[in-house]
């Protein structure tokens, strides 16, 4: 009788164990479900954007250009376009969410699986390759502070690249008879024409 007892002391235990095992799988399956979801990755995404979380954002790029690195640093000018023009920022939360088709470089897509099980949602960027030339010779040339040409020749027309859509300032500075000019202008590519992508100085 006591033997019969405990088994059925232990049964429960056991039924116990096993429900509180199946209520955390289901627990978890339905958070992660969610946490995946294009919705809730949409949200992390422009989040990470409005609070400068460039790893967050960076985690959540791919591209299929194995010239062009996605880190926390080569995504920011892409954030730094967001953040400047919040009205597109709105837009493409709205646009992540719903067909995923950002514009003709940036696209929000279903990339595979986390675990095998849940949707993997990235932006999927195609690179820019920005051209630029001057009317002078010995033309440095600055892309967001970084020197990518120390003397760019008269007329001789350089591509830049790869780079991902967003804000970029350029600085060109011509040193010829011991006269230095400088002009900065600032472009936003997020989703340029080929024109667009062109920079011609002509220094006067």
């Amino acid at each position: 009788m006591e033997s019969q007892q405990h088994a059925t002391k232990t049964q429960k235990w056991l039924i116990g164990i096993l429900l509180v095992i199946l209520l955390a799988f289901v627990g978890s399956y339905l958070y992660l479900n969610h946490y995946y979801s294009r919705s809730a990755t949409t949200n992390r995404f422009v989040t990470a954007i409005e609070q400068n979380d460039s790893k967050t954002v960076s985690s959540l790029i791919r591209t299929d250009d194995p010239d062009f690195k996605v880190t926390p640093h080569s995504v920011q000018p892409l954030m730094a376009y967001y953040q400047n023009h919040p009205n597109q920022r709105a837009k493409l939360k709205r646009r992540m969410a719903a067909t995923g088709v950002v514009n003709g470089v940036l696209d929000f897509v279903d990339t595979g699986h986390h675990f095998f099980i849940f949707e993997k949602y990235l932006l999927e960027v195609k690179p820019i390759f920005p051209t630029i030339n001057a009317n002078q010779d010995n033309t440095q040339v600055k892309i967001n502070n970084q020197i990518v040409a120390k003397s760019l020749n008269k007329n001789v027309t350089r591509t830049f690249g790869p780079y991902i859509p967003g804000r970029y300032n350029i600085v060109m500075t011509s040193n010829n008879h011991e006269k230095t000019k400088m002009v900065s202008r600032t472009f936003e590519w997020i989703d340029p024409s080929p024109q667009s992508l062109h920079v011609q100085e002509n220094f006067k």
